[in-house]
């Protein structure tokens, strides 16, 4: 089984450490980007099965996760491509939203069907979603 590589965008020191060692506990790649701008070179680096991203650092309707490679109804987005490569990877993505935003952002995620968990969230939910 090839390894899932697993990408954490996240500028909370603590929900990233915490997650890095659950994440690396359960055998999977992880690599940090504290800043939105970080993941997209990471992004088409093509590496990463799973994003992990705190949705106070992105607009869900903006460039990262809504352009027109973007997500999917289901969470899944497609890296950043060069002009003349090969189809871009499916990265499914999941959401962490603090609950200062969960007001906001909860609908807009409900409406277009993408996947999130509220933060903080107990451990065990968490590796559910």
């Amino acid at each position: 089984m090839a390894e899932v590589g697993i990408l954490i965008i996240d500028d909370d020191i603590g929900s990233q450490r915490a997650l890095k060692n659950v994440l690396d506990s359960e055998g999977w790649r992880v690599r940090l980007a504290p800043l939105a701008s970080e993941a997209m070179s990471e992004l088409a680096s093509g590496q990463w099965n799973l994003v992990i991203v705190n949705i106070a650092l992105t607009d869900v309707r903006g460039q990262l996760f809504l352009h027109p490679q973007g997500t999917r109804p289901d969470g899944v987005l497609s890296a950043p491509q060069a002009e003349n490569e090969a189809p871009p990877k499916r990265i499914r993505v999941l959401f962490l939203v603090p609950l200062l935003a969960a007001k906001q952002a909860q609908p807009i995620l409900e409406q277009e069907g993408l996947p999130y968990s509220l933060k903080p969230y107990h451990l065990h939910d968490f590796l559910e979603k």
